[in-house]
Formats: C-alpha cells, structure tokens, sequence
C-alpha cells in the first residue's frame, strides 16, 4: 500500500465517539509524554491530537517533555514505546488499545516460546515500524510490536506515521506500509509474524547499533550495562563516542558516566576513545570541548600528555584552560602511580 496521506486536522465524529467510549473503560489514570521536536512544526498536529484527547478523557494526563530532545515529536506511552502519530483512522484504535494496555499495566498476547527469546535479548533492538492511518495491515503490525515492547524494555519500538513524516520516508526509501526497520538496517514489509523477527533481534552485534539505542538505554540509568556492553566486546562502539560529543548536556552526561565506568573496569578498551575524541574537539562548542578534556583525563594515558598539552595551547577561553589544566593533571597523576 503506498505511503499516501489524507492530511485532516480534526478527529471525525466517530473517532470521537470512540475516544469517548474507550475513556469510559479507562481502568486507571494515565500519563502520555508528549515529546517536541525542536524547530519541526509537526509537534502541533501531534500536540493537538494530545489535547483533544485529554480533553475528551480526564483521566489521561498530557506532560510536554522538554528533555526529552526528540529527533521527531510524538506521544510516549512508556519509555520505550512511542507513536511519531496523531493516531487516526486505522491506527487509532490500536493506539487507545495500547494506552489501555499500558494503563492496567496488562502483560503482552504472547507464547511461552516467544517469551522466552524475548527474555534471552541482551542487546537492546531500535524497532521502527512506518504506518498509516488508511492502511488495513498496519494494525496487526503495530499490535505485534506493541506486544514486543510491553514485554522487553530491551525493545525500543517507534510506530512512525508515514504519510506524517513523508520527508523521512522517502529518505529511508520507505515506498510501503507497513515497513518495519530494525536498527537502521534489516527491514521487513507487508505482514511480517513474530517468529520472523524474533530470530533476527538475537543475532546482532552491539557495535553497529545507532546513538539513538544508546541513549534511551542510558536516560534508563544503564550506563554500567552499556560500558560493560563495550568492556564485553574489548572496543568502543562508534555510536557511543557521538554521545560524549553530543551538544545537549543531559546526553553527555549519561554518557560520561559510561566512560568513567568503562576506565574503572576496562582501562584498556577505554583508552581507545581518546584518539576518537580528539578527531572531533576543534569542530565542538566550548562546552563540549570542556567535557571531552575531562573525559579524556579519565580514560588517557600518561603518553597522551604532549598530545593533549599541544591541542590545548592555543586555547584562550578561560574554561577551556581550566579543563586542559585538570586533564594533563589527571594524567601527570597516572605517570606517578606507575613509578
């Protein structure tokens, strides 16, 4: 089915109704994230749906997350479940179905054999499936990857409408819905069973997953999980040095605990992220140059001192002299404890 989309700015009088009735039902109070999109004008189509349908339904709370630094807007319902949508037409119901789910906290449809692959997935998965609101196979897709979600917090799943996020789908070369992709690469179109993609979440390798599951896995507080994740595999996952660089502080945050964990545990492996970091210091902000030295006085070296002494010396910011100052510090007080 193609990617088409009947753009329309108000539910229909049914749709309303079935809201309405779906929120009699409602078994418990809710909370539904609404994730902005900085500088993207979509976050008000999804915005409204959000308010509408708080307005229709007292008992689920709208909260604008701020922090959140979407790379699109949408509504979340866990941490990691959310719809790039303003659910309409065949998508609705299984977003208020989900919602439903969510708020009776009710366990996933699921065979026991399934369960227990999904309970053996170490590696956290990105599951992207593109949808839209006129197509009649997306809702047995979004169900099946609802299921996943709700049952593994190692299952990051986005439900995208397509049609929505036209720019996007055709960037990806989305020409289908529904089309599921996970972490960037492997794609499944049409009906794709939970045996089918199970088998495949099992069989990935850390090192080519994207920033974007890193860093859901560190706003988790899994920074120890994802530094013994690398000290594991013996290397650095490229992904992971875009957070240390990242301009929101919040992401470099998380990700310099990993790497303090990860040269506590794994000094070698750390050591391998001084090179990376020091590629990308003259093209970051002040700020993130700051943290870099201080991520770099954690896992360098005696032997990285004339290296970082002479990316520094023409420093003139005042902080910036300060963080050098502190690194070769750090790492003149490595140089004595081997003496």
């Amino acid at each position: 089915m193609s990617t088409d989309r009947n753009s329309s700015d108000i539910l229909t009088a049914k749709e309303v109704e079935s809201i309405v009735q779906w929120g009699a039902r409602l078994p418990a109070e809710m909370r539904i994230d609404l994730l902005p999109a900085r500088g993207d004008g979509l976050t008000a189509e999804i915005a409204e749906f959000a308010n509408t349908l708080a307005m229709l339904v007292p008992r689920v709370k709208i909260r604008r997350d701020e922090e959140a630094d979407s790379a699109r807007p949408g509504l979340r319902l866990v941490p990691n479940l959310v719809f790039h949508a303003a659910p309409r037409g065949t998508e609705l119901p299984v977003f208020l179905d989900a919602a439903a789910m969510v708020a009776a906290q009710a366990a996933p449809s699921l065979s026991d054999d399934q369960r227990q692959v999904i309970e053996a997935i170490d590696v956290p998965a990105q599951l992207e499936l593109y949808v839209s609101a006129h197509c009649p196979f997306c809702p047995v897709m979004t169900r099946r990857l609802i299921d996943l979600a709700l049952a593994s917090e190692q299952l990051l799943v986005a439900v995208i409408d397509a049609g929505l996020f036209a720019e996007e789908a055709r960037s990806r070369e989305i020409r289908s819905v529904p089309t599921l992709v996970l972490d960037d690469g492997l794609r499944w179109t049409g009906d794709a069973g939970l045996d089918e993609i199970l088998p495949a979440l099992g069989t990935r390798d850390p090192a080519l997953l994207g920033p974007s599951v890193f860093r859901r896995m560190l706003d988790g507080g899994a920074a120890a999980e994802l530094a013994a994740m690398m000290a594991g595999a013996g290397r650095i996952f490229p992904a992971f040095v875009d957070l240390l660089v990242h301009e929101r502080w919040s992401v470099r945050l998380g990700a310099m605990v990993t790497a303090e964990t990860l040269a506590e545990e794994a000094p070698a492996v750390a050591a391998d992220l001084a090179p990376e970091l020091m590629a990308r210091y003259r093209s970051r902000s002040v700020a993130v140059r700051g943290d870099v030295l201080q991520v770099l006085g954690m896992v360098g070296g005696p032997e990285l001192i004339d290296a970082v002494e002479a990316m520094t010396r023409d420093e003139a910011h005042a902080d910036l002299r300060e963080a050098a100052d502190e690194a070769i510090a750090s790492l003149r007080e490595k140089l004595s404890s081997r003496t």
